[in-house]
């Protein structure tokens, strides 16, 4: 049968072939290491697991449970409950009893990491024999989790909590970490095979150097699964001792996922990196996943920008838990766990939540990168994902909303491509004393206006390429570019943001005078429809269209048009800019950004009794021949002020 002896139990160390199918007691020999010098992370780690279960107690447990609670409350301090699943065979009913155990001496037992499905799809299962009733899902997963022969204890949010009862959901939250800290592991429930599960994970165990169409098929299926598009998946994986995937009775260890992303030893292929490019996108999320434990394993972490950033693509129901579900990665010194905590009531609303998201991360980065994010969707609506949440303050990013535009930085870049202006300190009092009120102080200065700008270009419509043609400046050979450059090279340049990422050229770096040649070539062919001869022999299928649109969902047109500035600078601005914005530099922001002057009334915009001027941020800018601090020693560049972005 595909995915090897579904009987078969343990498993054998250093192997991936082998199926575990009971907890140990043993050190782990994979995932998480939870040695001291993590510790950092424990305080807050678990109380933000225990938020979700909270919010799921709010979200489903009056609809789960349409019967009253079949024991007593927890009354006695630092007790829990297990739940230990009965031995049964395919058909008989699920029979689980609770014990009451101290979190101090707690037994061998397993966590399960699922999702609660439909929670009008009820099935009952029986605890200490009276019927209970759960979510089909995890109705399903308890079937196919037990064992024929002898029990299993596992700790699972809906059973384990009197759900109803809203005092012992408060009280069990603070006891998240010893729960998932003292758990032999992590029961990752995809759900049940539909036939090709096991396959698929045979696939992970044995792929190398090719893989079938078959293969590429059942890979497809399984990481379309609901279950990886659960935000909060993220962290139960991440900060797991160790994991094993679970769809109906195959099973598949994190050793074999490991061994996925694993670099050969002198540095060559991973297995991942023969998966086909649309595959290839959707296992990136368990990628990220992999990427985030190894990083924890080495006793670093990621910056709360780089989970905002890495996990966008993952959902919830609930908007707040975009923030929520990721601060258990974040360690508990940094500013995101002095500004947030998780409350579902009215008092804290989405876009607080937001702002102090954003504002934890200036204060972590040091820098306004984070600015980069906060335009993320495209009027062209790709994929038909949902419009952003109406915030009111303009440097707040809508974390709930799924990017679709390339930011000029990426948080996960190792060496930034730009460094347009100075860097910054960033405090709590000088920058945010006015956040509660949507208002970020930050010294900066003026460069330039606005004065033409570009209709955005839908990349999905067929005529594309004659759209971005169609910026091109009149006279753009006699042309003379502020900056001293030819003319056209500084118009195609500004096309593809002086990025060389293509997809014959798959990395993110700055056109380097080698290239220019080549490039400017492509340009030329592009423009003026030259197409290159099949008997060519340079003829590799490059084109300067493909510098521009990557793939249907990848481009620097979605979200990006053209504009020139008063001074004849070319530059690559958000749609929303209008003519006689502004172009300014802030200090601590390596992009230039587009800001607007608004009327904002608060008696707490005066200094010395003036009102000062407030700003809109309208989205960063990449202006071409200014990204690398040539616009310190310009004339055009006007004394430094204090911007109120509102």
């Amino acid at each position: 049968m595909a995915g090897g002896n579904n009987k078969q139990e343990g498993i054998a160390k250093g192997t991936i072939e082998s199926e575990q199918r009971e907890p140990s007691s043993a050190t782990p020999t994979t995932g998480i290491d939870t040695s001291a010098s993590k510790d950092a992370f424990v305080p807050s780690v678990f109380s933000h697991l225990a938020s979700r279960i909270l919010r799921d107690w709010q979200r489903f447990g009056q609809h789960v449970n349409d019967m009253p609670y079949f024991t007593t409350p927890l009354d006695n301090e630092g007790h829990i409950r297990l739940l230990t699943i009965k031995p049964g065979a395919d058909d008989d009913p699920v029979e689980c009893d609770l014990s009451e155990e101290h979190i101090d001496n707690l037994p061998p037992f397993e966590a399960l990491s699922y999702t609660w499905g439909d929670p009008d799809q009820r099935t009952p299962v029986y605890v200490a024999g009276e019927p209970f009733r759960v979510t089909a899902n995890l109705a399903t997963a308890l079937r196919y989790l037990r064992y024929p022969d002898r029990p299993r204890s596992i700790w699972v949010d809906a059973l384990c909590i009197n759900q109803r009862n809203a005092h012992e959901v408060n009280v069990q939250i603070q006891y998240m970490t010893n729960i998932y800290g003292n758990a032999t592991g992590i029961l990752a429930w995809l759900g049940p095979d539909d036939g090709s599960a096991g396959l698929a994970f045979d696939v992970i165990r044995i792929i190398s150097d090719t893989i079938s169409q078959d293969q590429v098929g059942h890979l497809t299926a399984l990481f379309c699964r609901p279950y990886w598009s659960r935000l909060w998946v993220v962290q139960e994986l991440v900060l797991a001792r160790d994991v094993q995937f679970v769809c109906g009775q195959q099973y598949l260890p994190w050793l074999a996922v490991d061994r996925l992303f694993r670099r050969t030893p002198s540095g060559g292929k991973m297995p991942f990196d023969i998966l086909p490019l649309h595959l290839r996108n959707i296992v990136y999320r368990l990628r990220h996943i992999w990427h985030a434990r190894e990083i924890r394993n080495a006793s670093n972490h990621l910056t709360f920008s780089q989970l905002l950033n890495k996990y966008n693509p993952c959902r919830c129901s609930e908007p707040k838990d975009y923030v929520y579900s990721l601060l258990g990665l974040a360690p508990s010194s940094t500013p995101i766990h002095r500004l947030v905590k998780p409350d579902y009531t009215s008092r804290t609303s989405t876009e607080d939540v937001f702002r102090d998201a954003t504002a934890a991360a200036i204060l972590e980065d040091q820098n306004l990168n984070v600015l980069c994010l906060v335009r993320r969707h495209s009027d062209h609506n790709l994929d038909n994902i949902p419009r952003p949440l109406p915030i009111e303050a303009s440097w707040v990013g809508d974390w709930s909303c799924v990017r679709v535009i390339r930011p000029l930085i990426e948080p996960d870049n190792a060496e930034q491509l730009f460094a347009a202006y100075k860097s910054g300190s960033f405090s709590k009092e000088e920058n945010l004393a006015l956040k509660d009120i949507g208002v970020l102080k930050i010294r900066g200065a003026v460069f330039d206006k606005l004065d033409v700008v570009r209709k955005e270009v839908n990349p999905l419509n067929e005529g594309w390429e004659e759209d971005v043609k169609a910026w091109e400046p009149s006279g753009l050979g006699s042309y003379r570019y502020p900056s001293g450059e030819d003319a056209v090279d500084a118009f195609w340049r500004t096309l593809i943001q002086d990025d060389s990422f293509a997809p014959f050229h798959k990395v993110h770096e700055r056109i380097t005078p080698q290239q220019i040649d080549d490039y400017r070539d492509l340009y030329f062919r592009w423009r003026d429809g030259i197409a290159r001869e099949r008997s060519d022999p340079e003829d590799d299928g490059r084109s300067f269209a493909q510098c521009i649109l990557w793939s249907p969902n990848l481009s620097t047109l979605a979200g990006w048009t053209f504009a020139v500035t008063n001074h004849g600078y070319f530059a690559r601005v958000q749609p929303d800019t209008e003519q006689g914005d502004i172009v300014a530099l802030l200090q601590g922001s390596v992009v230039l950004v587009v800001l607007r002057p608004v009327d904002f009334t608060d008696s707490r915009l005066y200094e010395g009794g003036v009102k000062v001027g407030a700003w809109r941020f309208i989205g960063t800018a990449y202006v071409h021949g200014i990204m690398d601090g040539e616009a310190m020693s310009s004339e055009l560049l006007s004394a430094e002020q204090d911007f109120y972005i509102v």
